[in-house]
Formats: C-alpha cells, structure tokens, sequence
C-alpha cells in the first residue's frame, strides 16, 4: 500500500524526491514493490507527508490504492480460499509476513462480525496516519472479496476526528466512529459463508505450505 506515497504526492502537487529526502527516504525505493519498508518508517512517512501537504486525509488516500493484489503472496493466498472467511483467517496468520508491527483477527458476534487491525509493537510513529491507510486497505480487500454488494455497518477508526471528514465518508459510505480503541470493520456475518469466486483448492494449498514456511 505504501507504493501509492510518490502518486498522492504528485496529484497534491509536491516532488516525491523532495519530500521524502526530508524524512531520510530515496523516492527509488517505491520503483520496486517487492521492496521491504522498515516498520518503524512507515508511520513516520506518512506523518511527515500528511503534515508537509497540509492534507489530513493523505494516509487514506495512499491506502485506496491497495487492493488485495497489493498484498503479495498474501494476498494471493486469501484469494484462492473457499469463502470470506477463510480468506480472512489466512490473513490473520499470515500478514505478519508483510507487516511484523501489527496484529490482524477476525471477532465474530452474533449477527455481526468485524475486520480487526492493532499496532502491538511498540515506538511506531505515527500510528494514527498508519490506522488511516490500513482503513482503507482493509475496507478494498473486504470490497475485493465479496464484492459490490458489500458494505460496512460501522467503521471503528482509532484516531481523532480530522477536520474534514467528508473524504471518509465518502471512502466507507457507513457510520464512523472516530477515537475508537481498535481499528474494525464491523460487517454482517452471513458475508463470512461467502464463497469466492478465485477459489482454488490446490493452489490454496500450496501456497499456505509455502507462507508457512516462510513463516
């Protein structure tokens, strides 16, 4: 999701090269996706560039340029399982190999279940500006998997109020709750039964033998 920072940057007008050098980065190391980004990093890029482009949706917009492909090997994985729920477990176990700052669960209650996200490691800079981007991360991969039918019942997002709320609103199309104590995505659990149309079992296999040894 971080490979969005240059795009957002130049349609706000700024030099990617710039602006990153002020926090220490080469804008070359976006050129390659495969390219790993130190945990630590990530929260203070997106701090620096959301308070240098005066913009205070800047880590959600960098985060709508994520969709399930974004997320590798990972993603491939979640996408080749039966149904949604399965897609989500795999993501809970296996994000690690992504990103080892953060945990991510699936909470089932009742008729309503929820996508869950939470900064455990601690001295990560700018958490409020990462819970923003993965929002909207976790928002498309939920769009990706059951498709345009889906739909939030609530956004919980752990971080203040910004001024302009608009852009979420318009980005989540459901009730937010800002200066919640966890990151969720709160959903109807009849969506975890269903099936996916990538589906397939083998490759399904292979590769959660493969992420499991890369674990």
């Amino acid at each position: 999701s971080m490979q969005a920072i240059p795009r957002v940057l130049k349609a706000l007008r700024f030099d990617p090269s710039e602006v990153l050098a002020e926090v220490g980065v080469d804008a070359h190391l976006f050129d390659d996706a495969d390219n790993l980004i130190p945990d630590e990093l990530v929260g203070r890029m997106l701090r620096h560039c959301s308070a240098r482009s005066g913009c205070g949706d800047f880590a959600l917009r960098v985060g709508r340029h994520a969709r399930l492909a974004s997320l590798g090997l990972v993603g491939t994985l979640a996408g080749s399982s039966p149904d949604v729920g399965a897609a989500l477990r795999a993501l809970g176990r296996f994000l690690s190999l992504n990103d080892g700052a953060s945990i991510v669960s699936v909470s089932m209650e009742g008729a309503f279940s929820s996508l869950n996200y939470a900064i455990y490691e601690a001295g990560i800079e700018g958490t409020g500006e990462v819970y923003q981007m993965v929002s909207a991360v976790a928002c498309n991969v939920l769009r990706d998997l059951c498709g345009p039918r889906w739909e939030p019942t609530e956004v919980q997002l752990p971080f203040r109020r910004p001024r302009g709320v608009r852009p979420f609103r318009d980005f989540f199309r459901a009730p937010l709750r800002f200066d919640s104590h966890r990151l969720a995505l709160v959903f109807a659990s009849r969506w975890l039964d269903h099936p996916l149309r990538s589906a397939d079992p083998e490759l399904h296999a292979a590769l959660s033998a493969q992420a499991a040894e890369f674990e």
